[in-house]
């Protein structure tokens, strides 16, 4: 049986697979009781029907020169989180492979990011990561010439977003 993979665009402060009729919202952050982590939910509609995805992460900054680079890193590789995506995927009857659904999703979670322009002082990265044991704990292997961090961390997804200086303001 075949099937169309997931297939995201952003959509202002959204991202929207048409083929499957899913729109993923740009999340909530809340702070979790751990130092330097965040808590990010998602909200997923397909049609009439709404759903929530949540992940933690946590961001580092980085400066090269005069230029500072915030990377935002949502954590898929819980067990817990992995277990929801899961249970999104059957509530959405997305008919493809656990692996297939999991790169498509990440890649949705991102791009509802990729409009963002109030970082006026800092290029903005985001990126989703999935431990490489946690995919083997739900039965998945990561794909061939994934790109696998020395944590045993995979990067899934990323968008980086340059800076958009505020123009024409007077001081």
């Amino acid at each position: 049986m075949s099937f169309t993979p997931l297939r995201f665009e952003a959509n202002d402060g959204s991202a929207v697979d048409r083929q499957h009729g899913i729109e993923i919202f740009e999340s909530r952050t809340l702070p979790t009781g751990k130092p330097g982590e965040t808590e990010y939910q998602f909200g997923v509609y397909q049609g009439e029907n709404r759903f929530g995805f949540g992940c933690n992460g946590t961001q580092q900054v980085a400066h090269d020169g005069d230029r500072t680079q915030r990377t935002f890193v949502l954590d898929l590789g819980q067990d817990t989180t992995l277990d929801w995506a899961l249970k999104l995927k059957g509530w959405l009857a997305f008919p493809g492979d656990d692996l297939s659904f999991l790169w498509g999703l990440a890649d949705g979670l991102i791009k509802t990011y990729q409009d963002r322009t109030d970082n006026y002082d800092e290029d903005v990265r985001y990126e989703v990561v999935i431990a490489k044991d946690a995919l083997q704990r739900h039965g998945m292997a990561a794909p061939q010439g994934a790109t696998q961090e020395s944590d045993g961390q995979i990067l899934v997804a990323a968008i980086d977003i340059p800076m958009h200086p505020l123009s024409g303001v007077q001081s």
